[in-house]
């Protein structure tokens, strides 16, 4: 009873791959998951060959992107408060981060200007804090900075992937 219509798990040279969420399953006995694997395989379901090196390039490059854009949307961290505060970068809040140094770079900004932004502190205390121009300027920086490490590290592992030749060499280059 081959499952012709999708295969659920792909070959691996350490066991096999859920395809549905990626999950590595190393061929261990007393693994759960590589159990479930063997009776799947047990009622006539074959699982997936190996990639081929194109495949497994195209496939790598993706989890990159992913993981640079998960990187990006976790935030970052800036010194603007005087001390260390973790900032939010979803969508949202990088428009929001934008508008705050535009405004802040206004002519005619008021000398007791603030804006108000979300952010955590070393405790883990997440709120609202007023920022002053200077202070909101130095969080765009940093948010540029994080974003710019991240793409600039997602060009070097993808420059590697380039050069890669096995699947061995695909496996190795990881975020």
């Amino acid at each position: 009873m081959m499952d012709n219509e999708m295969t659920l798990y792909r070959l691996t040279r350490d066991g096999v791959i859920r395809q549905h969420d990626g999950a590595c399953i190393p061929t261990h006995s007393g693994n759960r998951d590589y159990q479930a694997y063997l009776a799947w395989c047990a009622v006539g379901n074959e699982a997936a060959p190996l990639h081929s090196i194109s495949d497994a390039h195209s496939i790598k490059l993706s989890k990159l992107d992913a993981a640079c854009a998960a990187a990006i949307l976790a935030g970052f961290s800036a010194n603007a408060l005087g001390q260390p505060h973790h900032y939010p970068a979803q969508p949202t809040d990088q428009s929001n981060l934008q508008a705050a140094v535009l405004d802040s770079l206004q002519p005619s900004l008021p000398a007791d200007w603030t804006a108000p932004v979300w952010c955590q502190d070393a405790s883990g205390v997440w709120a609202y804090r007023e920022h002053t121009a200077t202070q909101i300027q130095q969080v765009g920086s940093a948010a540029r900075q994080a974003v710019n490490a991240c793409i600039t590290r997602k060009l070097e592992l993808a420059r590697q992937l380039a050069q890669a030749t096995s699947l061995d060499e695909i496996a190795a280059v990881t975020w």
